[in-house]
């Protein structure tokens, strides 16, 4: 159509009355009479125009580079700041003026918007890749001249078509899901790796991944190893680089968001709605694309092809997640530093310490894998579902008996419903009073195994500063922002009804306010990282300061988990002042069997 109504100006002869300017063999340019626009692009780069977006690329393989215009609708006229501000822009601007055109600019300058008659040109550098959005000078030099280039244009109407005797139909409704596949057609997979029995690499639903980096501290004030990943990382699962791979709509939907001029996730982001068969909708998101072949609001069939993968030097892969909700800018209410920009639809990717499925409630996020498959779709991945969440065992449960300090051993009571054992009798059984852990007084020094440690600095907690027994203890703490833990894995045999963890701690603390500022916490956990006890929680307010106590936790109801390995967690954290300091030494995990 806008080629048509550009011929069609060109016969009327209104091109020779205006003063545009003179285009070298270099450039092209394009204009939109309907709009009332025009701007210039080199001939060497690929144009795209999809509704009411128009998309420069300057480079045929990624990362790629180039630059977007997309018209915003504007037709009560307002003033640019007015009508920024009834938008989620994400960035800060300031005014200013472009061809004489009112306008602003972000301080990056690599966002500007344009005021025309009953629009807003919104025109975007999109550069980079794996987190980086430094453009190349050839990418800066081509949206500079862009920018300069850019006039406005009187407005043709656009030609429509004669309607047609047959009305159209007054019952459309929106196509149905009931199908859903791979968002690949390939086998993927996702890393997977263990240390002494202990997952360190894994990127399936609802896991922690050990071996994401320590530093720097997120949204939620932890490390990433700390967060329960809200998606699957899918990854071609014959270890060829999945750069370039297309990426399709798992299920019948549509287009529910897709921002063509913000590249930064790292890479682009599309989510796809799908209306099911019971009335509810579901979306699918696709992040860190290169190409992206949908725009908003179109409609897209199971199977269609929306993207490929950006390159991500030796992480090229395709973060995949199902979830009950689009707009997510409630999602961190207590860490807005979480909500800027383009994340009110992103997310972060990971929640922490309250499992997907109920992240921010129950209408949160679902898993992938075992929604698709639910739905006649094969599985994502080839090593299965991860270790299965389940929320209402030990989660649901109070402490029942109060502290005391009376004595040297502090302890807490959890009572839980009990469940019956099965018939035939199984080994490995259980042992009144047998301790699952290995190495319990650290003997092995620093980085002693099974022990395994995550940490947010080069020093090991494991240590000869201040032992109880023997050469070694835990030392979790001791300076400012740490965010710490020593994990070591165990089976739960068959008949046992619960488990006692014991065991020695000495804690000092700098702080001087009866304010928690430096907490500390045991936990068992499933092999994927669920919590699935209650904490115990020591802080900087602990009683019995300086000198070794005794810790202990009994909980009932263990039976869920016979014959199924699980993990002791110690956890640290501190603020970013005055320290507090906690070892720990002697520690056991013991049955208590069934009657």
């Amino acid at each position: 159509m806008r080629q048509r109504l550009v011929l069609l100006a060109l016969m009327l002869g209104w091109l020779s009355h205006q003063p545009v300017r003179a285009q070298t063999a270099a450039w092209q340019t394009y204009i939109d009479f309907a709009v009332g626009y025009a701007f210039e692009y080199p001939d060497t780069a690929q144009l795209r125009v999809e509704d009411d977006a128009v998309y420069v690329t300057l480079n045929e393989a990624p990362p790629y580079q180039g630059y977007a215009l997309v018209v915003l609708d504007n037709a009560a006229n307002l003033a640019l700041d007015q009508f920024l501000s009834t938008r989620p822009v994400g960035d800060r601007f300031k005014p200013t003026s472009v061809n004489g055109l009112a306008a602003a600019v972000n301080d990056a300058a690599t966002t500007y918007w344009l005021t025309l008659d009953g629009a807003v040109i919104r025109l975007d550098l999109v550069a980079g890749n794996a987190g980086s959005i430094e453009p190349t000078p050839e990418t800066q030099a081509a949206f500079d001249h862009a920018l300069r280039s850019f006039r406005m244009l009187p407005r043709i109407p656009q030609l429509r078509p004669a309607p047609t005797a047959t009305p159209a139909p007054s019952n459309l409704q929106p196509t149905m899901a009931d199908q859903f596949q791979s968002p690949f057609n390939l086998p993927s997979t996702t890393q997977y790796e263990s240390q002494w029995d202990i997952i360190t690499s894994d990127t399936r639903y609802g896991i922690r991944n050990l071996a994401l980096p320590g530093t720097p501290r997120k949204c939620f004030n932890v490390t990433w190893p700390r967060l329960l990943h809200s998606g699957m990382d899918l990854y071609r699962a014959d270890n060829v680089d999945a750069t370039g791979l297309t990426v399709y709509a798992v299920a019948d939907g549509q287009v529910a968001f897709y921002d063509p001029a913000y590249a930064s996730y790292p890479g682009r982001v599309v989510i796809l709605s799908h209306l099911l068969m019971d009335g509810r909708t579901i979306y699918s998101m696709y992040a860190h694309l290169g190409a992206v072949t949908v725009a908003q609001g179109q409609p897209v069939t199971r199977g269609q092809p929306i993207g490929t993968i950006l390159y991500q030097p030796g992480d090229s892969h395709l973060h995949f997640e199902m979830r009950w909700f689009l707009d997510g800018h409630n999602l961190y209410p207590a860490n807005t530093s979480c909500n800027s920009g383009p994340s009110f639809y992103y997310g972060r990717g990971y929640t922490y310490l309250i499992h997907p499925d109920n992240f921010p409630a129950s209408n949160g996020y679902v898993n992938p894998d075992a929604f698709i498959q639910a739905h006649g779709g094969a599985p994502l991945t080839p090593i299965g579902l991860p270790d299965p969440y389940t929320p209402t065992l030990w989660l649901q449960t109070t402490i029942s008996a109060p502290r005391s300090v009376a004595t040297d051993t502090l302890t807490y009571t959890v009572n839980l419903p009990l469940l019956l054992r099965a018939e035939p009798r199984l080994e490995p059984a259980c042992v009144e009073g047998q301790n699952l852990l290995t190495n319990n007084g650290f003997e092995g020094g620093p980085g002693s195994a099974p022990w395994v440690q995550v940490r947010n600095s080069a020093s090991e907690l494991i240590g000869s500063g201040r032992p109880y027994f023997g050469a070694y203890s835990l030392f979790l703490g001791g300076r400012n922002t740490a965010d710490e833990e020593a994990l070591q894995a165990f089976v739960v045999p068959y008949y046992t009804d619960g488990l006692t963890v014991t065991f020695k701690r000495f804690m000092t603390t700098q702080e001087l306010e009866a304010v928690v500022y430096d907490h500390f916490e045991v936990v068992i956990e499933n092999s994927v990282g669920n919590e699935i006890s209650p904490q115990l929680q020591l802080t900087n307010l602990s009683p019995a300061k300086g000198i070794w106590v005794t810790e202990q936790a009994a909980f009932t109801g263990a039976a869920a988990w016979q014959n199924r390995r699980v993990r002791l967690s110690v956890k640290g954290m501190t603020d970013g002042s005055l320290p507090t300091n906690l070892y720990v030494d002697e520690m056991s995990v013991q049955t208590r069997c069934e009657p």
